[in-house]
Parts: C-alpha cells; sequence; structure tokens
C-alpha cells in the first residue's frame, strides 16, 4: 500500500483531489492542503463526502461493495489498486441539500460554564470502550458519564478508562442485563436521573448486519458528527444553547442505508398504538425523521415524557428478538413525535454540504436523486425482474381501492348508503380472516358467498364479486412508465414475475394486467390463488425456495412500492428488490400539502376532491 505521501501525490496528478474545493464544499478548515487531504482519508470510509468533482466517493463504494466493507478510503483504494484494475470512476453529484438552513454567527466560543451535561453510552461490544474514548477526548466542556454493559469483564476497564479524560467529572458504571437493547437499560438506571442536566448524548456499540455483514461504518458515522468531530459538535451545542427551539439533534440519516429506512416499517401498528395509547399523540406519516441507530444529543425536557416514565427491565421483551416490529423497534421512531409534543423541533447536520438544518426532506434523499436511473442500472444487473401489480404497475383514479365497494351500493339499490355497505364488505372479509387466523389470503367469491345472504338482492356471489371488479377495473390504468420498462426488459430475454397481495383471482389480475398494456408472458403468483401473502413473509418464503432451487436466487430482483412488503420482506430473505414511491408518498416526498391524515374512504368529500390529483402524481413514480 502506497504511502500518504504518495497517495497525495498521485491524487494531484491525476486531478482527484482538490483542497480548496473539499474545504468550501464541507464547509472546513485546514492549515495546508495535505491536513485536507487526511481528513479526507479518515471520514471517507463512512461519510459520503468526495474529494474533488472528479470523483464521486459514495458511487465507488455503491458500485464496489468489496470497498466499502473492507472499510479503507474509496479514493485510497482507486489510486491503489482500482486505477489498474479499470473500476470506473464517476464525476461528484450533489444527491440533496438542504432547503434552508440554520445561521451559526458565531466562532467556536468555549461552551458555557453554566450548562450540566450527560454522556450515556451503551457497550456491548468490548473494542467500542476506545472508541468511544477517543471520541470524547477533547471536547470542550465538562461532562458526567453514564456507562452501561452487559458484560461484567468491562466494568473496571470502563471506569479506569474513561476517568483519565480530564473533562469527565463523575463517572458511574453499571452492569446491565442483556434486556431492552440500548434504551432499556438507561431508561431504567438513568432516566430519571438525566431530567437534572441541560443536555445530554446517548450513544452505543452499533455493530450493523442489516446487508449480511457485520460494518462499523454506520456507527462510525454517527460518532464523527455526534462526538468526535470537534467543529461540528461545539457548532450543534451552540446552536441548541442560541436556538431554545431545538430539542433534539443528530446527523442526517446515514447515506448507505437502504432508501426506505426513515419509514415506520413493520413497527407502524405497534408505535401508533404507543403514541396514542401512552402519550396522547396521533400520528399519521409513514415516512419521518427520527434518529436512524438511536444515537443523539438531546434536552432532557425535549424527552421528559419518556424519562420521567417508570420503566423496568420486563418493560422490554426478551432476547432474542424479532427482527423487527417489537416496542423496542419502535421506540427510537416515537422520540421525534415525544420531542414536537414538548413544543421542540429536530435539528440535523448534513456533512453532504457542512450545513446544520431543521429541513428533514433528506429522509427522501435517495428518491430525489436519479432513481428511475438506478432502477435501469438495477434491472440490467439482474435476470429475473418480479412486479408488485397495486400503485406499481396500475394506479386507480381515486387512490383509495374503496371506491368501487362504495359504488356497489348504489347501482344495486340496496337501500344503505354507500359507506355502509364499504363496512358490511370490509367486515366480511375481516371475519374470514379471524376465522382463518389470519393464515393465508381470502378471496373475493369466499367474501361474497358470506356477505350475500344479508343482502337485499337476486345476484349471486359470483355476479356480486364480478360487479366489484368491474368496478375497480374501471378505475384502474397502467402507469406507462412501469409497463413499457416490463415490455421492454422481457424483450432483452428477460423472465418477468408478477407477484401480488389481493383477494381478486389469477384471471381478474391477468384481465388487469392486460387492460394496463402488458403484452409480454410472464409468472403470476397472487395470495388469493395460493393462500400465501408478502405481507406475512409466506410469499417470499416460498419465491426464496424456488429460487434457490433453480439456483436464480442471485439473478432475481423484485420491483414494488410497499416498504414493507415488497422491500423490508425480501429484503430479510436476501432477495433483490428496489422501493419505488407509492402515489401518497410520492405527494408527500414533493412537499406538496399534507393531506394524508384526512385521506380515509370515512371522508368521501376528501377522497373524491384530492384522490385523482394525487394519483396523476403517482402515475409516475418517479422525481
Amino acid at each position: 500500500m502506497p504511502t500518504i505521501a504518495k497517495l497525495y501525490e498521485k491524487a494531484i496528478a491525476l486531478d482527484l483531489f482538490d483542497a480548496n474545493w473539499y474545504t468550501a464544499t464541507y464547509k472546513l478548515s485546514f492549515s495546508n492542503e495535505y491536513e485536507a487531504f487526511n481528513d479526507y482519508l479518515r471520514k471517507s470510509p463512512y461519510v459520503d463526502i468526495s474529494p474533488s468533482l472528479n470523483f464521486n466517493s459514495a458511487c465507488y463504494l455503491r458500485d464496489n461493495p468489496d470497498v466499502y466493507h473492507s472499510g479503507i478510503s474509496p479514493l485510497e483504494h482507486y489510486l491503489s489498486t482500482g486505477y489498474m484494475e479499470g473500476r470506473s470512476v464517476f464525476p461528484h453529484k450533489i444527491e440533496w441539500t438542504p432547503r434552508h438552513t440554520v445561521s451559526q454567527a458565531w466562532e467556536d466560543e468555549p461552551i458555557k460554564k453554566q450548562h450540566r451535561y450527560a454522556v450515556v453510552l451503551h457497550i456491548f461490544y468490548e473494542d467500542f470502550v476506545d472508541r468511544f474514548y477517543d471520541a470524547l477526548y477533547g471536547v470542550n466542556f465538562n461532562f458526567d458519564l453514564y456507562v452501561l454493559t452487559t458484560e461484567v469483564s468491562l466494568v473496571d476497564r470502563c471506569r479506569e478508562r474513561f476517568s483519565k479524560n480530564p473533562r469527565v467529572d463523575r463517572v458511574y458504571v453499571n452492569h446491565v442485563p442483556n434486556r431492552g437493547r440500548n434504551f432499556g437499560p438507561f431508561l431504567v438506571e438513568f432516566g430519571k436521573e438525566l431530567l437534572e442536566y441541560d443536555y445530554f448524548l446517548h450513544m452505543h456499540s452499533k455493530r450493523s448486519l442489516y446487508s449480511g455483514q457485520e460494518q462499523s461504518q454506520w456507527a462510525n458515522y454517527l460518532i464523527e458528527y455526534l462526538a468526535k468531530d470537534k467543529h461540528v459538535l461545539s457548532q450543534a451545542l451552540q446552536i441548541l444553547d442560541h436556538h431554545p427551539e431545538y430539542g433534539i439533534y443528530y446527523p442526517v440519516t446515514f447515506w448507505n442505508l437502504p432508501p426506505w429506512v426513515n419509514h415506520w416499517l413493520q413497527n407502524k401498528g405497534i408505535g401508533r398504538h404507543v403514541l396514542a395509547n401512552k402519550y396522547g399523540i396521533t400520528q399519521s406519516e409513514d415516512f419521518f425523521a427520527y434518529p436512524a441507530g438511536g444515537m443523539f444529543w438531546a434536552r432532557p425536557s425535549a424527552l421528559k415524557d419518556i424519562l420521567e416514565q417508570e420503566w423496568a427491565y420486563e418493560s422490554f421483551p426478551p432476547e432474542p428478538l424479532a427482527a423487527d416490529g417489537t416496542e423496542l423497534h419502535a421506540l427510537e421512531r416515537i422520540i421525534p413525535y415525544l420531542v414536537k409534543n414538548k413544543g421542540y423541533k429536530q435539528l440535523f447536520y448534513n456533512p453532504t454540504s457542512g450545513d446544520f438544518t431543521e429541513d428533514d426532506s433528506f429522509i427522501y434523499r435517495s428518491y430525489l436523486a436519479d432513481n428511475y436511473g438506478r432502477l435501469l442500472h438495477a434491472v440490467n444487473c439482474h435476470q429475473i425482474i418480479s412486479f408488485d401489480v397495486f400503485d406499481t404497475i396500475v394506479y386507480r383514479d381515486h387512490l383509495e381501492p374503496d371506491i368501487a365497494k362504495f359504488k356497489m351500493a348504489e347501482i344495486l339499490n340496496l337501500g344503505v348508503s354507500g359507506m355502509k355497505f364499504v363496512e358490511y364488505r370490509n367486515q366480511a372479509e375481516l371475519e374470514l380472516r379471524i376465522a382463518n387466523n389470519f393464515s393465508g389470503d381470502v378471496g373475493i367469491y369466499d367474501i361474497y358467498s358470506k356477505l350475500a345472504p344479508s343482502l337485499a338482492t337476486e345476484l349471486s356471489p359470483v355476479q356480486l364479486a364480478d360487479l366489484e371488479f368491474q368496478l375497480d377495473l374501471a378505475m384502474l390504468s397502467g402507469k406507462a412508465t412501469m409497463v413499457e420498462l416490463v415490455n421492454a426488459i422481457a424483450a432483452q430475454g428477460k423472465t418477468i414475475f408478477f407477484i401480488t397481495d389481493t383477494y381478486y383471482t389469477r384471471d381478474h389480475i391477468a384481465t388487469l394486467l392486460k387492460k394496463s398494456g402488458v403484452t409480454c408472458p410472464y409468472e403470476l403468483f397472487v395470495s388469493s390463488d395460493l393462500g400465501l401473502r408478502k405481507d406475512s413473509g409466506t410469499m417470499w418464503n416460498m419465491i426464496d425456495r424456488k429460487l434457490t432451487t433453480e439456483n436464480n436466487k442471485n439473478r432475481f430482483l423484485h420491483i414494488g412500492d410497499s416498504v414493507t412488503s415488497d422491500a423490508q420482506n425480501p429484503g430479510d430473505r436476501g432477495l433483490g428488490n428496489f422501493h419505488i414511491l407509492a402515489p401518497m408518498d410520492k405527494w408527500d416526498a414533493m412537499n406538496y400539502p399534507s393531506i394524508r391524515k384526512e385521506f380515509d374512504i370515512k371522508n368521501i368529500l376528501h377522497v373524491f376532491k384530492w384522490g385523482p390529483v394525487v394519483s396523476q402524481v403517482g402515475a409516475h413514480p418517479f422525481i
């Protein structure tokens, strides 16, 4: 491996490092160009910063997973071996910049002495003792340190190590059970004590396995901008000091997470239940900004609701935890709503522009930066391309699937309102699912076989079911961009799957696809026919077995609009996937007026007003 000096010379010779551009772009300051180069080499394995306009670090790491997992700087790799191997490089491209920033009109002045600071560390992995020590060394304020560790052997080591930091006033080290992950122990042990401080920092020994390989970049990124980068830390704390409206601070979401990470995922039900029943908070968004990774600075007053609560280890589920969907998984996602409920806002730091902001549109960053181009690239890398149907290949005129049911009451002259018929129809479906213990799926003919006897109509269950489908079909259209893509890639010889969760039959879906303009051969997987569903994961278990048996797993890519059913669930099984925005999600991503909370079939006039508008926005799923 060349020395740093040799790397620097080569980077300059190839016009791949520009110190003036680097310092101006990221709002940094260095005593010389060599110092700037070292700063880039240190941060670039885990921060999406580029050394010049001629080298895109993030693209290089995404295109070369071996380099990303090696933990070395992308430019260092390229200069050492990548250049000779013919690896591609791309010019720097800005994916996202804040719409507005928070002014920092002061220098790195010493932190005011009267503030009381606490740092809370949850340490599960031994190597984080030194990592946290190094990150916290050199801060310009005194603080009390609260350390929680699941390892008895680390208690004395933590106390001895952290006591060497001259800024630490007091060190508390508690051995805790392995329950509650990083949140449970600090809430049980120290929650109420933290209310006595002005600010506290929470960090933990995070190791990420979401890609199937252990990696430290996400943790390094969070630790960098919460503690290690002293200029950023000083600025953040001074903004909190000068702007009392901010209750929590953390850097924008780590750049190499899946694009849908800022979503409830499988935690929506339990998260909304906790917010409503414990804290009286109603929430409607699916995408939102929260401290992904569970590390942040906060005013204790902003999190008073959670800190003053009585917690016990039994409040948290025991290990081993499910991959997602527990109250513990939902906990970090409810934090921004608790902060807002106390009258505070969130503050973020964006390393790619060197700005602080309250603009949370970074949650859609990957969808804003040539998402269609990324889809084409992903499709070209796979041979078996699978598509969801509803809101991916087709869209409804009014967005809401219950409109077809609503119209049936008037057409059939049943003597009940459209809303009441929707209620009867959906209740019949629910009762069938309950009778099946929510196992498998139900079909539309079964639904109307149960419902028909209670209706004042001479139509048979089959006729009623077909009527609902025909009404829905009339309001369904193909998304031109997606239909063209399906037909084009099929013409290239790729295999096409359609996989859908629906009560409609295989014949219904085939009719719908034909109307939408799909003209190519395909394999069709319908939940009502197979008794398997994407949202429960059973459909994906079957697809996984099929592809593994055929040795095709690495050749498969699924495309869909549901974060859980079309992205998270197949991803958990190692199946390639590409998420596109559902119509309402695209509406929110484009910063249009929020209408999601009122968009419900019970508010039918609102649906008739806004449904067609949102549907047209979502007819082309890319921004």
